[in-house]
């Protein structure tokens, strides 16, 4: 959580921001953006905004806005796996690939007679920076309704 003491008034009143811009400001200050990537992706109607990046070290964050409010705060992204028994937290993004989608289905069964698949997706081509070798596809796909990865 960004917190920021307020002189005005009160110098003891705190005010929690939330604008994705000042986040995005705050984390590049934090984290001293040479060589580091930014990548957002929004829903179809541009409500939600889902926004990643990878900082030089490797570590991997996210965060999720929903007109221009922030649902998720800058949050990082790690995977624990049991076989091989190791924890990725740190990668290096290879490639980033975008897609957009928009079909519509019919179940075979239910209350409606279509359903209507639509959403953006950001696929990110990552390597473990630990040395593993294990690469892996994170895929983020940002409906109007909500985010999935």
């Amino acid at each position: 959580m960004i917190m920021l003491q307020l002189k005005k008034n009160n110098p003891m009143k705190k005010k929690r921001l939330k604008s994705p811009i000042f986040i995005i400001i705050v984390m590049s200050n934090i984290l001293c953006l040479n060589g580091q990537n930014f990548v957002s992706v929004s829903s179809p109607d541009r409500t939600i905004v889902l926004t990643t990046l990878n900082a030089e070290n490797g570590t991997f964050f996210y965060n999720i806005t929903y007109k221009g409010k922030s649902v998720i705060e800058p949050s990082i992204l790690g995977f624990s796996l049991s076989k091989p028994e190791i924890d990725l937290n740190t990668f290096e993004i290879l490639s980033v690939d975008s897609s957009e989608v928009d079909e519509t289905w019919k179940p075979v069964w239910g209350e409606v007679n279509s359903i209507r698949n639509h959403y953006k997706e950001l696929r990110l081509f990552a390597k473990d920076k630990s040395g593993s070798g294990i690469e892996l596809q994170i895929i983020f796909r940002v409906f109007n309704e909500g985010v999935g990865f």
